[in-house]
């Protein structure tokens, strides 16, 4: 695995050399949403204790994620895999580039997704606002969302991802 050059929360620069064994692709992704969105409770101010998250490693990052969420995610948790692309699809469309919650990507979407895809968003929503995330869902919507997700020119990275 390729060493990942992070200030973290205690000004690592190496983290792969400060916990051997445990590099997490998902940091700079965490990082940066807690730079965004974290509120401090105590002590420093947030921009003090986590570092500036470059672009590069927060779309490594998130790459990262999106194949994931491709490879198998969507299917075992479809309210976490389509509420995330739905971000991805935000983040990378050019047109807003903060961080977004899950709920908000989701509504994003609902205005900017072709009507054919809307319907497991709107049902990803519904589960994540009761909590009630079980069955009911359908493969085929799922891989066609997935298909769709996969092809979509913000997501150009995931050109080489397979899902299953």
């Amino acid at each position: 695995m390729e060493r990942k050059e992070i200030r973290g929360p205690f000004g690592w620069e190496n983290c792969d050399e400060r916990i051997k064994g445990f590099i997490d692709g998902f940091l700079p992704a965490h990082f940066w949403t807690v730079r965004q969105r974290g509120v401090r409770l105590y002590g420093a101010p947030v921009e003090e204790v986590f570092g500036e998250v470059r672009f590069s490693d927060l779309k490594a990052s998130l790459e990262e994620d999106f194949r994931w969420i491709l490879n198998g995610k969507l299917f075992s948790d479809p309210c976490y895999g389509i509420l995330n692309i739905c971000r991805l699809l935000q983040l990378f469309s050019g047109e807003e580039t903060g961080c977004h919650s899950k709920e908000e990507g989701g509504l994003w979407a609902l205005s900017h997704l072709p009507k054919e895809h809307r319907e497991p968003v709107r049902k990803a929503l519904e589960c994540y606002r009761t909590g009630s995330c079980g069955a009911g869902w359908d493969r085929a919507e799922l891989e066609g969302f997935a298909a769709f997700a996969a092809g979509h020119p913000a997501l150009a990275f995931s050109r080489a991802v397979c899902y299953t």
